[in-house]
């Protein structure tokens, strides 16, 4: 028996222009791109003073799923903040 992998869960993996990766995905959304960018919720330090702040768990990279959209391999390559595919 053979399993094929459904074409609707393929994700690929996007590189992102340094600290751009809201950008891309605002961009790709208005492509219709379904796009994940993970985030978590990290206590540091800032001006002495203990404070939570959301950073990405992978700065610089996005997960995205493109074939629910009418966008290309090439449209998703050329949107704005996206540095490679």
């Amino acid at each position: 028996m053979c399993k094929v992998m459904s074409i609707e869960k393929a994700w690929f993996l996007l590189k992102t222009k340094t600290r751009q990766e809201k950008r891309a995905m605002e961009n790709l959304l208005r492509q219709n791109v379904d796009c994940y960018c993970p985030e978590a919720f990290v206590e540091k330090f800032l001006r002495g003073k203990k404070s939570q702040v959301i950073e990405i768990l992978f700065p610089g990279y996005l997960f995205v799923n493109f074939r629910n959209s009418e966008s290309s391999i090439q449209s998703v390559k050329n949107t704005r903040g996206v540095q490679s595919f």
